[in-house]
């Protein structure tokens, strides 16, 4: 019998068994595990013999440690105040799983601006989105019209933007540049952060040394430029970025996903410039898309998009064809454990992917972080459905969000959002 998840130990790993009849929570100690039965009249069925062992007493519930190779085909039978409870572990083992944790790194339940210099849990966000995490773990993101950035130290501070929003300060100190709307973050193999500049109709980039520059729109507001520089190409609607491992970036721009190569060559991979849904099966290029709000890029080269108004999460694989991974059309709330593709998603926002091939996405409109494995299996990873800002120090699914946004992972597996006024984390999923 395969274990199943189970976080009701809040910041533990915990393994959950169901064992004839009778649930048992075995958690991992220095030279073995520790089996916590819930003892009631009726339960529990002898399977094997063996003599009663005694065991000390925590409440309703009694303990005793058992050989890490139980889990391998070891039984052991439990006799405790006349009631026998069978421990049995089979070959098949048990999966791990975490009661996922949530915080705040920054902000509060208040809008404004406030802080930079000080302990980022202690300044005022105005909504905050756009995320992303550099290898070393600063966090940069958007906030009004600014781009901020919280050091692995915990102290914000501002990188670019001055509060107002306009479009100046090219070949200057992005901190005295004019930005308006900043959207979707990135971050090059060599450090430099590049940032969707959405009303502005171009892409931002402030290099190592803090100056700001246009890596790609001539800020007009008509398709234009493909097989061309992306320095002259009209980008218009662009909102999210992202870049692959070899360092070519994406950008989604509501029907369309183009490409920046390497030699700054821009490109259409996906959507034909009209609005709709389908093409699922083919090549992304001859797709409709209606609202792409965010893409992510797994390590092998997936594209992975959240098509907000059609109410999926579609996939374009590294050979360029598309397919549906989440949603079916419909508005609503698909149950954990249901079939991703097989029920509504309600109107996704930002996604992102692990490198185990999970995929995350936010349910902005049920203030809720959903989650499809690798088999196509959804869960939830944040949210309890509500609107609020609550729950810090518990689990990540009883906690209430304000409207999870841009998600990134750090290198410990951390999962960050962005939550209006905050910036949160939960702990590893892994």
């Amino acid at each position: 019998m395969r274990g199943q998840r189970d976080s009701a130990a809040a910041g533990k790993i915990v393994y959950h068994m169901c064992v004839k009849y009778t649930n048992f929570i075995l958690m991992p100690v220095d030279k073995g595990y520790i089996i916590c039965v819930p003892v009631a009249p009726g339960v529990g069925e002898p399977a094997v013999s063996g003599e009663p062992v005694a065991a000390p007493s925590f409440g309703k519930s009694h303990s005793r440690r058992v050989p890490r190779r139980a889990h391998r085909g070891y039984a052991r039978r439990l006799c405790w105040d006349g009631i026998f409870l069978v421990v049995f572990f089979t070959q098949f083992g048990c999966s791990k799983g975490f009661a996922q944790i949530i915080s705040t790194i920054a902000g509060r339940d208040t809008v404004g601006y406030a802080g930079d210099g000080i302990p980022a849990s202690s300044a005022i966000l105005n909504n905050s989105h756009g995320i992303c995490i550099d290898n070393i773990g600063n966090i940069f993101f958007a906030d009004g019209a600014r781009i901020r950035k919280i050091d692995t130290s915990g102290i914000i501070t501002t990188i670019a933007g001055t509060g107002v929003a306009g479009y100046a300060g090219d070949g200057g100190n992005a901190t005295g540049a004019l930005i308006n709307s900043p959207g979707g973050i990135a971050i090059d193999g060599a450090g430099n952060v590049l940032f969707v500049d959405c009303n502005n109709n171009r892409i931002r980039k402030i290099n190592t040394s803090g100056i700001i520059s246009t890596f790609a729109g001539n800020g007009t507001s008509t398709f234009s430029g493909d097989g061309g520089m992306a320095t002259a190409a009209g980008m218009p609607s662009s909102g999210n970025i992202a870049i692959d491992r070899i360092g070519n970036f994406y950008v989604s721009e509501q029907i369309r996903i183009r490409k920046i190569d390497t030699s700054g060559v821009i490109s259409t991979i996906a959507g034909n410039s009209t609005t709709g849904f389908s093409g699922d099966g083919g090549p992304a290029t001859a797709a409709l898309l209606n609202g792409v709000v965010d893409i992510a890029v797994d390590s092998t080269g997936n594209i992975f998009l959240a098509d907000r108004n059609n109410l999926r999460i579609r996939k374009i694989s590294s050979s360029g064809i598309i397919s549906t991974i989440a949603g079916d059309g419909t508005t609503g709330t698909n149950p954990d454990g249901a079939i991703a593709a097989s029920g509504p998603v309600y109107f996704p926002g930002m996604v992102d992917v692990d490198k185990y091939g999970n995929v995350f996405f936010s349910e902005f409109s049920s203030y809720r972080l959903r989650k499809v494995n690798s088999s196509g299996i959804l869960s939830t990873v944040a949210g309890n459905g509500t609107f609020g800002y609550s729950g810090d120090g518990g689990p990540a699914t009883l906690a209430q969000t304000k409207g999870p946004g841009s998600l990134s992972f750090d290198a410990s597996d951390n999962l960050v959002f962005t939550d209006v006024t905050s910036i949160r984390k939960i702990s590893s999923h892994n």
